[in-house]
């Protein structure tokens, strides 16, 4: 049906909302490059110019290009493209589902959460709203009502692997969730477990607020939107995010910490937030791109103080592991693996901090909120290949934690 289309007809369409650099071949196909953001932003032409005809064949254009930009990564001018589409078609649920998947994989929580909404009022059946507002919602510390949205989306696709593998764990979180209080500082929503711990959330408010401070300080990132911090009991911890023993805390788009570990004044407490506090920041500058391996070195650059500087030297040619093989999260090794892939890390992120300065490491961390492959983003960063960097960072450092100028 496409292929009998007149390009000359969806020329004109095109340019009857502002969009008529785009080649109407491309548009056809799904395959446009540069949505433009006139149609999302207003500044078209009043699409009713358009016959109905035309109006569904361009929008549906602007759909598929969105979902090819989606499959590639390339989430903000996937936004654009499906901004344009429910510009055309506004009674298109999918456009608007496009546009939430958009929105939320550029942390874009809110405009996420309205265009998700708009989509279930248009259609309430349709597909993949609900578990994308679950997403939402979990990401903000909203347990119970991210519970909510996964459970509507399991009943309607049982199938559905992510919603399976994600429920156990928001339904431990919102029998806990449903017992907090909350705090709200100048950067942090703060949930506590009542009245007993409201003393240790104000000051872990406090210490937090200055970590937000100094760690924007070293990052020269200082981010607007509340981080979302829920505290536990040591026991707690333990039962509702099924970390391992040697976890005192984990960020998973919200800041877990134990009360024994976030409520010490010592040193060694205000590290353990530096260090999570970090680890939010950096999500947010990559777009949860960055490969744990570099959000874990930068989070002990973070700290500072004897926290780095105890990164201890890896001993014996079976803790050597490259780099490309430490981009998934730690928690599910060993202790002694865990501490060998954390003195790695750290050293790799020294090296790098150390050759480029942190604000070229700053410059990957953007680059990889628009391109979702570590390589090619490495690469663009620093002129150089990152398997040339693992390659040498094996053979000159080892697995040394450190790297030479830092000491042991």
């Amino acid at each position: 049906m496409t292929s009998r289309r007149n390009p000359l007809m969806v020329h004109s369409a095109c340019r009857a909302i502002g969009v008529a650099g785009l080649p109407a071949t491309l548009l056809l196909f799904g395959l446009a490059a540069w949505p433009p953001a006139g149609p999302a932003e207003g500044r078209a032409e009043n699409p009713g110019t358009l016959s109905a005809e035309d109006r569904r064949q361009v929008g549906m254009g602007w759909g598929i290009t969105g979902w090819g930009l989606v499959e590639v990564g390339d989430y903000r001018r996937a936004a654009e493209a499906f901004a344009a589409a429910s510009l055309l078609l506004p009674d298109e649920a999918g456009a608007l589902v496009g546009l939430g998947l958009s929105r939320l994989r550029l942390f874009q929580d809110e405009p996420a959460r309205e265009a998700l909404e708009r989509a279930l009022r248009v259609d309430p059946q349709v597909g993949r709203a609900h578990a994308l507002l679950g997403a939402v919602y979990e990401r903000r510390g909203e347990a119970r009502t991210a519970l909510r949205h996964y459970e509507v989306a399991f009943d309607q696709d049982p199938n559905d692997v992510a919603v399976q593998e994600r429920l156990p764990a928001v339904r431990r979180a919102a029998r806990y969730d449903a017992r907090l209080d909350r705090l709200f500082s100048a950067h942090f929503v703060i949930k506590y477990p009542g009245p007993r711990y409201r003393a240790v959330a104000s000051a872990v408010g406090d210490r937090l607020e200055d970590v937000y401070r100094s760690v924007g300080r070293t990052l020269s990132y200082y981010p607007a939107e509340r981080v979302t911090v829920i505290l536990y009991s040591k026991r707690e911890f333990r039962s509702v995010t099924a970390s391992p023993g040697w976890a005192g805390a984990l960020f998973d788009g919200v800041l877990h910490l134990s009360t024994d570990e976030a409520g010490r004044a010592s040193s060694l407490g205000r590290a353990a937030l530096r260090h999570e506090y970090a680890h939010a920041a950096v999500h947010r500058l990559s777009r949860g791109r960055a490969p744990a391996w570099l959000s874990e070195g930068l989070a002990l650059h973070c700290e500072g103080g004897e926290a780095s500087r105890g990164m201890r030297r890896p001993s014996g040619e079976g803790a050597k592991e490259p780099l490309r093989l430490l981009h998934g999260n730690f928690l599910e090794r060993a202790p002694d693996a865990a501490r060998v892939a954390y003195a790695e890390s750290y050293g790799a992120t020294a090296e790098l901090i150390r050759r480029y300065g942190m604000g070229r490491v700053k410059d990957l961390l953007a680059a990889l909120a628009g391109e979702p492959d570590f390589s090619r983003a490495f690469e663009m960063t620093f002129g150089e290949r990152y398997s040339d960097f693992d390659r040498r960072w094996l053979s000159s450092h080892g697995t040394d934690g450190q790297s030479g100028e830092r000491g042991g």
